[in-house]
């Protein structure tokens, strides 16, 4: 992927090599609280969890600034992360393969919360998830939705110049490495 920050390396990137540090806060902590640990640690973000309940939602300084600084972060509930943690030596490969899938479904999660010993340590954000889902695609295919839909021709075909209508082709939305495209004679199409 042109411009990617993703490279072929021996060795696989792991979640803490690409997570971006966050700061656990309890449901009852207030705004001002809340924005000042995120100062204290100089992170961009927060992991709002409540043991009874199981609430984690992610928080950013631009919300607590623009909430009453009295109250309770445990009404912020728009930036909701996906409900499985994941640990930081985790492979990147891993994590995406398993769950691309869940963050094109739902377009409301964030990201993925990063949790060492039962501890928040960190948020894999979405953006670099997809991204890294992207580059996966010019390597090798993953299964799965296609995230903007890939084009294959069948350019194999002897008459395909020569055809009024063009050669076949099709637009996928789901690819399915075991099973690539055919064309109407049976011959494999290309991803052009």
């Amino acid at each position: 992927m042109e411009g990617s920050q993703f490279t072929k390396d021996e060795d696989p990137l792991l979640v803490k090599d690409l997570m971006t540090s966050a700061v656990q806060l309890e449901a009852n902590t207030t705004a001002s609280d809340a924005l000042q640990a995120l100062d204290q640690k100089n992170v961009e973000y927060g992991v709002v969890i409540d043991g009874r309940d199981k609430l984690y939602v992610i928080v950013t300084r631009e919300q607590l600034r623009g909430v009453n600084v009295d109250a309770p972060i445990r009404g912020l509930t728009t930036n909701v992360p996906h409900p499985e943690f994941i640990e930081p030596y985790e492979t990147l490969d891993s994590i995406v393969e398993e769950r691309v899938k869940d963050f094109l479904i739902k377009q409301d999660l964030i990201g993925i919360v990063v949790q060492e010993l039962g501890n928040v340590v960190g948020i894999l954000l979405r953006n670099l998830i997809i991204e890294y889902a992207s580059s996966m695609l010019n390597t090798r295919r993953l299964p799965g939705p296609a995230l903007r839909g890939l084009l294959f021709k069948c350019l194999k075909c002897p008459g395909h110049r020569k055809c009024p209508d063009g050669p076949e082709q099709i637009r996928l939305t789901f690819y399915d490495p075991d099973n690539p495209p055919k064309c109407s004679q049976g011959r494999q199409m290309e991803r052009v």
